[in-house]
């Protein structure tokens, strides 16, 4: 029975295919051609952006009218309307008619994508930059990182002509009489087929053998073969209706489990939301409670605990990270990890030593409260002795910033362990408020913490957090630094971290060899951390004075120090403990003419002597030399800003001794003036090929004084 109902019916499912077939082609066409008329309006905006960027910039609208109306004009699809506004939201230009068709659609909508807006109009709206930088393909423009956007283009594009479907009638025609066609071919062959099975049939019943011939038999053996093929059709039939029956099942069961596993997760995530806010009622109240026992600084670090806590458990709340250089964010933030806003003496800060080659990205904020609270801790637990800091930058196996605290004291409590690592074995109390902030804050850092604690030697706290950071090719401040510290244990660290912005770092241990040393090597700078005591204070005071006047010195000093040392130097003592970004920014804004040195190279005293008078009142330390080889070795050993250079020398040719000097880094940029009683034209120009930057004619006058003058700027950096 189902064979009969099926087998008519297949011409007919035929006709039905082919005509989805062709309805599904038709709005497949529909929809490319629409993508296509897309595309090209894509394309059409973001080249008239491109395009409105001058005149918009230039202020010129009858200019980007023109251009607007052009682009109207020649465009292959109707455009209704092409307006430009700037940064305002007034209207700067538009096509003709364009403010007729945009008051249709007011308020006008602002999307990046196309926005269908009424009977089938497509309206975009595209910034316009001020500056665009070209990334991938040419037709696609990025606005650069610091572009500023002066305005936006819209256009209103009608709607494209569809293809109408009496197109596809005639095809759709001929295939319904193709399958008629074919329809009675089969049904006839079918009906030839069924009356010689049915003779055949009745011969074989009746025993007439030798009436059957040879093709008899295969006529009924192929019936049966059809016979058992519509068989095994209907068997396959089953089997796949059975399947797709049990696919459907494990897809709905497969949905219902995923859809168990969000409603599991959503209640988990209430549930922990619940216990959070039971939690925090819990601390406020008990807050309210010991209010009046806890001192105004602890109150006000409890409420600003339990507000981060807060904000840490909302649901809105994400990272915000900044860009900047760590040792001037640590300079900046450092101080404030304290009650009083002032680094302790007792800190001492061991920073990587390529600390200004990487630009970091982290949330400032998080990080600087997480530093507070390890540093209050740490701070309490040292008991007055020194804590070690440090910081690094590792790339193996990822990008992360290590932290360090590091004292010989009291280890972390068990409690604090726990809370740490989310081990809690009682429930939670305000005391514990610092700790959970702690442990929330790693957790949205993505961080790790290890605590290390031994009896007598001492504990140490490590926190890697994951960042990522830019590579700057920011070059080293300057060649050569001398440390001065007393504390022997603490000049290595120091020497480490001061390798970040000098390429090379001595140090001395005693203010006695701090002459010697700084007469050994070619020193760009001092820094000297003066001692809370010292036997012969006056004299190492005068000392210290004397070589301010030669060299650049940075003083770094305690509180204790700073009323012993203060009334006899006249340079400024910046507090301990000694940073970076403090060094840093003394090389870059160093005194206008503090260090100004000036030799003199001339073989008569008598001008040596003159000279040293007629420059003395300028706030300048002259040196003199009377040969070559005192030039060069004296040129070799200090950094002049200017040198006045005799030509006529007993040793060596004024000439020579530049050509010498210049081959010395550190005077490769210095001012060289010929210092001589005439020179001709072709003179001149030997001196300027040997180096010389200037002639200077003996002797000197007022007006050559201020030449002299001239020539010194300020040293505003160290080369």
């Amino acid at each position: 029975m189902k064979q009969l109902f099926i087998r008519p019916l297949w011409p007919l499912m035929l006709a039905i295919v082919v005509v989805l077939s062709l309805v599904a082609s038709w709005f497949s066409l529909q929809l490319w051609q629409q993508q296509q008329h897309t595309a090209y309006l894509h394309q059409l905006s973001r080249h008239a952006a491109l395009l409105a960027m001058h005149p918009l910039r230039e202020q010129n609208s009858q200019a980007l009218s023109q251009t607007l109306q052009a682009l109207q004009q020649h465009s292959v699809l109707p455009l209704q309307a092409m307006a430009v506004y700037d940064k305002n939201q007034q209207l700067f230009a538009a096509t003709a008619g364009s403010e007729e068709v945009l008051s249709n659609y007011s308020p006008l909508p602002s999307a990046t994508q196309p926005v269908v807006v009424a009977d089938g109009m497509l309206l975009f709206s595209v910034p316009v930059w001020a500056d665009v930088q070209q990334q991938g393909r040419h037709d696609l423009p990025v606005p650069a990182i610091s572009s500023e956007q002066l305005g936006h283009l819209l256009l209103v594009a009608g709607p494209s002509s569809a293809v109408p479907f009496w197109l596809m009638l005639p095809m759709l025609l001929l295939v319904l009489l193709a399958a008629l066609l074919l329809y009675g071919w089969r049904q006839k062959k079918q009906q030839k087929r069924a009356r010689q099975q049915l003779l055949l049939s009745q011969q074989l019943q009746q025993g007439c053998v030798a009436d059957v011939q040879g093709h008899d038999f295969a006529l009924l053996i192929d019936a049966w073969q059809q016979q058992q093929q519509r068989h095994q059709q209907q068997v396959r039939s089953v089997a796949r209706d059975a399947e797709l029956r049990l696919q459907q099942q494990e897809q709905q069961h497969a949905h219902t489990a995923e859809n168990l596993l969000q409603l599991q997760q959503s209640y988990q995530q209430l549930k922990l939301h619940s216990q959070s806010c039971d939690q925090q009622l819990k601390f406020w109240l008990e807050l309210c409670h010991r209010s009046d026992s806890l001192s105004a600084v602890d109150l006000r670090s409890k409420i600003q605990a339990l507000q981060l806590l807060s904000e840490l458990h909302a649901a809105d709340f994400s990272l915000q990270p900044d860009h900047f250089w760590l040792p001037d964010w640590l300079a900046q933030q450092a101080p404030h990890w304290f009650s009083d806003n002032k680094l302790p003496e007792q800190f001492v800060f061991d920073e990587d030593p390529q600390a200004y080659q990487f630009k970091m990205n982290i949330d400032t904020r998080l990080l600087s409260v997480l530093c507070h609270i390890f540093s209050s801790y740490c701070q309490q637990a040292a008991a007055g002795q020194d804590i070690l800091f440090s910081y690094r930058f590792c790339e193996v196996p990822q990008k992360q910033l290590k932290l360090t605290f590091k004292y010989a004291g009291a280890g972390f409590s068990a409690r604090w362990r726990q809370l740490l690592l989310a081990q809690p074995d009682s429930e939670l109390t305000l005391d514990d408020v610092e700790a959970e902030v702690a442990r929330r804050l790693l957790q949205e850092l993505h961080g790790s913490i290890s605590l290390n604690s031994l009896e007598d030697l001492g504990t140490q706290l490590d926190i890697l957090l994951p960042v990522s950071w830019q590579k700057t090719s920011q070059s080293k401040l300057c060649q050569s630094i001398l440390v001065l510290d007393e504390r022997a244990c603490r000049l290595p660290l120091l020497k480490q971290s001061l390798a970040a912005i000098g390429e090379q770092v001595h140090s001395v241990a005693t203010l006695a060899a701090l002459p010697e040393a700084v007469q050994l090597r070619l020193v760009d700078l001092v820094i000297v951390l003066l001692p809370d005591s010292c036997a012969t204070l006056h004299q190492d005071a005068a000392q210290l004075t004397t070589l301010a006047e030669r060299y650049q010195l940075l003083f770094f000093t305690s509180d204790k120090a700073r009323q012993l040392w203060q009334p006899l130097l006249a340079s400024r003592l910046l507090p301990v403990p000694m940073l970076l970004s403090h060094v840093s920014h003394a090389l870059q804004h160093p005194n206008e003419l503090g260090n100004q040195q000036l030799l003199v190279v001339d073989d008569n005293l008598t001008n040596l002597k003159y000279v040293q008078a007629m420059l003395s009142g300028g706030g300048l330390r002259i040196d003199i030399a009377m040969t070559g080889q005192d030039a060069i070795k004296m040129a070799s050993n200090n950094r002049y800003q200017l040198i006045l250079m005799d030509i006529q020398l007993p040793d060596l040719a004024g000439t020579e001794v530049t050509k010498r000097i210049r081959q010395l880094r550190h005077h490769q940029h210095t001012t060289i003036l010929a210092f001589t009683a005439h020179a001709l034209p072709d003179e001149i120009a030997g001196f300027r090929l040997a180096g010389m930057d200037d002639v200077l004619i003996k002797p000197l006058d007022t007006r050559k004084i201020a030449h002299i003058l001239a020539k010194l700027s300020p040293a505003d950096e160290i080369r």
